[in-house]
């Protein structure tokens, strides 16, 4: 289970045994979140709807952190409802690694905003 820590009007989320084909979760209300990620017992690439098939708040910011070298976590770019829009075809999350991302509720995409390396 995810552990969460509400920071004024971010929420802050552990979520550290994320599956392949699995997907992270997220606090649909929250207009920002940061989500410390890592892999269960390796390297996992998540499913192509990695916050799963409902949407948050229009705008939603969510930032995911890498928390492993050896447990990455990787998202796969996509074109669907409620996938990952990213630059290149794929982004993996290894320590202290991170990429951004915002909801558009009108494309009904997560777009990449930052990442970094």
């Amino acid at each position: 289970f995810p552990v969460t820590i509400v920071l004024g009007q971010e929420i802050v989320s552990v979520q550290s045994a994320l599956t392949a084909a699995g997907t992270a979760v997220l606090n649909l209300t929250a207009p920002k979140q940061t989500l410390v990620v890592a892999g269960s017992g390796g390297p996992v690439t998540l499913a192509a709807q990695c916050f799963g098939a409902t949407a948050p708040l229009n705008g939603a910011e969510i930032v995911l952190i890498g928390s492993s070298d050896a447990n990455p976590v990787r998202i796969n770019r996509g074109t669907g409802a409620k996938e990952v829009s990213i630059n290149g075809s794929f982004v993996e999350l290894f320590l202290h690694q991170s990429i951004t991302l915002k909801y558009i509720s009108s494309l009904d995409i997560y777009i990449e905003i930052a990442r970094s390396h």
